[in-house]
């Protein structure tokens, strides 16, 4: 898919979103976006997410994690410290407390946590009978989820099969199953140890949500199947898909002992889901066969092959499998990987990242569907429905709601693009009188400012903000279990202070990742320019006006927003915001695939003595590496399919790469994890790479479209001499 056309769908379901009702469950002011700033792949999969979500810049967080030689899971004390520390820092500093209720994480952030030091030999003591199956590795998002007790190095809390307070455990009525009910989350509400929530501020259990957006190596799926599967889940908000849950039972004795852990519930689930109008079928297999209709699906098998099952998942479906390693996403590993739903149009998947036994809390109740339904957001389903959730990784879009109803806000008292200055009263009110708002938020900037009752107005004093344009988020929190939103999006332009002469411009407003295009701006009194983009800063112009070369490297693909505040100098100025500026960086350009001639021709790598075909790096010309003497690796590439592929090496050294004799932008330069994005058709490829090794000379490379490969001797060809 072309990078013009993508983006042109992403302002399609975009126009929708913000034209009609909102995300139910939350929206893009409550997610926190977690991105590894030394990560293509991550950054732009962030930036697609931002667009489709509307994320504000101050809601996003960039670490610097490209020193971490291994991608997927990172030592607990290194998570604590350049991970949730910074995120729950974040969330305080900005003053984003009172808003933020998830944390997203984007690719390319570990997804599994070694937690090994802090379960110290008396920590069985107190798990007790449950010691054998508290295994010594976590999934991020459980953790996070989790968060207080991570930080507190409280291993014996988060283990426990109980954690989750938020959890609706099924009750038993008359020797059946009832299905409990469901509650929104917020992170601000504390829950009793009987799964109450509370209004006590002190005392009892507060959580976040987490998700992570997709993993685009190992097993995971392709940076254009991930932003594909976003744009999917975005659209499918508020459709009430027509489709079936599915709950799958046994198949043979090894398939039994999976589907038969959360089995006790099914027929409770399909009865709730029926009389809530849905369809609803328990069937006997691993995956339903030749149905187009998977509105939901609950497995229990270690292996499947979802194309040969001839069915169509609808968009925004929840699927995932009962399984021991279906959340370890590294190359190799063995049993599905949950990601496979994903790559079939899944909105939302899950899976254990290390063994976790049989163990019905460690993961979903049957109940996730029906909470789904009713109208909760895809991490309030998975949450609601996971006891003991520090094993497992949860994939997909946390705000996607297939089946929520959303209260429709009007705001009559402000309009779109309107000059405004001093108090701003807000008068909202939601469209129909049968949609009951409990509570009114008022968000400028992306950060919440104030709320009133119903019938009440929204008070702003615009000498908060600086001067220029301006960004209101008026949202309607409907009264009921659940807590629906709606939201309308005004853009207001404040005047304060007098009329100050300023402007931006770019010397190019579209480049292809790996170029630079060139910032001008300038506004009369300034002291300096401050310029950022997505929240972070991409540099400072000093006095009134200048110039500042904005890299593409450090974006990643996308649409972007580029803000310029100027700061007051000596003379009476206050803060101002220029016009912003548009920068889209497009895909590099697409390479056409060897001739037929030169693929039949082409054939194994030979191995230089003393390697193996396995081995992480090797030089084909079979002299060996040293440091400090240029090597070179040339030979053909397969890529499987059309897509944007990625070369990934970690390096400690200079670095040049080349695909059919053009080089490949680099998204960094320093000693870690550098990634090569390329635009190929399907077929082979000449991959040449160059350098010059610093440090070790040992390098580890991945390639691919799909979840990027370990490139080993076995997967590089060569032509004959």
């Amino acid at each position: 898919m072309a990078s013009r056309f993508f983006l042109a769908q992403v302002w399609v379901v975009m126009s929708f979103l913000l034209a009609g009702p909102a995300w139910a469950g939350g929206g893009g002011e409550n997610v926190l976006l977690v991105v590894n700033a030394d990560s293509f792949s991550s950054m732009t999969l962030a930036n697609t997410y931002m667009q489709l979500r509307q994320v504000p810049a101050c809601n996003v967080v960039y670490l610097n994690l490209g020193d971490q030689r291994d991608q997927s899971t990172i030592h607990v004390d290194t998570f604590r410290d350049r991970i949730l520390k910074p995120v729950l820092a974040a969330i305080a500093d900005r003053g984003l407390a009172a808003q933020i209720d998830c944390v997203v994480y984007s690719s390319d952030v570990p997804y599994a946590v070694n937690i090994q030091s802090d379960m110290p030999p008396a920590l069985k003591t107190k798990l007790g009978p449950y010691a054998p199956y508290a295994t010594p590795t976590a999934a991020t998002t459980g953790l996070t989820f989790l968060h207080r007790h991570a930080m507190a190095k409280d291993a014996a809390a988060y283990l426990s099969l109980s954690a989750n307070r938020y959890v609706r455990m099924p009750t038993r009525v008359n020797n059946s199953i009832a299905a409990p009910q469901t509650f929104a989350f917020r992170s601000s509400i504390r829950w009793e140890a009987n799964g109450a929530p509370s209004t006590a501020a002190t005392g009892e259990e507060s959580y976040l949500l987490s998700t992570m957006l997709a993993w685009t190596s190992g097993r995971g799926v392709s940076v254009r199947q991930a932003q594909d599967n976003l744009l999917r889940s975005a659209g499918a908000d508020g459709t009430n898909p027509k489709g079936t849950f599915y709950f799958m039972i046994k198949e043979g004795e090894e398939e039994d002992r999976r589907s038969r852990t959360r089995q006790g519930g099914f027929v409770s689930a399909v009865a709730q889901l029926k009389a809530m109008g849905h369809q609803a079928e328990i069937v006997e297999g691993k995956l339903p066969m030749k149905r187009a209709d998977i509105a939901g699906l609950m497995a229990g098998t270690r292996g499947f092959d979802f194309a040969a099952s001839g069915s169509t998942i609808l968009p925004g479906a929840i699927c995932e499998h009962l399984t021991s390693f279906g959340g370890q996403l590294f190359d190799g590993a063995s049993q599905t990987s949950c990601t496979e739903f994903l790559r079939f149009g899944a909105a939302g998947t899950s899976g254990a990242v290390t063994e976790p036994f049989a163990l019905q809390a460690k993961f979903p109740l049957p109940f996730i569907h029906v909470h789904y339904a009713r109208g909760s957001s895809l991490a309030e389903a998975f949450y609601q429905s996971v006891s003991g959730p520090y094993q497992l990784i949860v994939l997909g879009d946390p705000l996607c709601q297939p089946w929520a109803s959303f209260p429709t806000v009007t705001v009559e008292s402000v309009s779109a693009g309107e000059t405004v200055k001093g108090i701003l009263a807000i008068t909202p009110s939601a469209e129909n009188a049968s949609e009951k708002i409990a509570q009114w938020l008022l968000f400028a900037n992306g950060k919440r400012v104030t709320t009133c009752p119903p019938g009440g107005k929204l008070r702003l004093d615009t000498l908060t903000l600086p001067d220029g344009r301006n960004e209101l988020r008026i949202v309607g929190v409907r009264a009921d279990a659940i807590m629906t939103q709606g939201r309308a999006v005004v853009t207001v332009y404040v005047l304060n202070g007098g009329n100050v002469a300023a402007k931006a411009e770019l010397a190019a407003d579209l480049v292809m990742f790996g170029q630079s295009t060139t910032l001008t701006a300038s506004a009369k009194t300034a002291s300096k320019i401050i310029v950022t983009c997505n929240g972070r800063e991409l540099g400072v112009i000093k006095g009134e006006s200048g110039t500042l070369t904005i890299d593409s490297k450090r974006l990643g693909v996308g649409m972007f927003e580029i803000l310029c505040e100027a700061v007051p100098g000596a003379t009476p100025m206050r803060r101002l915001m220029l016009p912003p500026v548009s920068l889209q960086v497009e895909e590099p350009t697409e390479q056409s695939a060897a001739s037929e001639d030169v693929a039949r021709r082409l054939t194994p790598i030979a191995i230089p003595e003393g390697k193996k075909k396995t081995d992480g790096w090797f030089d084909v010309s079979g002299r060996g590496a040293v440091r400090d003497k240029p090597f070179t690796l040339h030979g053909y590439v397969k890529a499987n399919e059309r897509d944007l592929h990625q070369l990934q090496a970690f390096f400690d050294g200079e670095l040049t790469v080349e695909v059919n004799g053009q080089p490949v932008a680099a998204q960094h330069s320093v000693k870690g994890w550098r990634h090569f994005p390329m635009n190929l058709q399907a077929g082979w490829h000449e991959l040449k790479i160059t350098g010059t090794a610093k440090g070790t000379p040992a390098m580890t490379l991945y390639f691919g479209g799909r979840g990027t490969q370990r490139l080993t001797a076995e997967r590089i060809y060569q032509l004959p001499k």
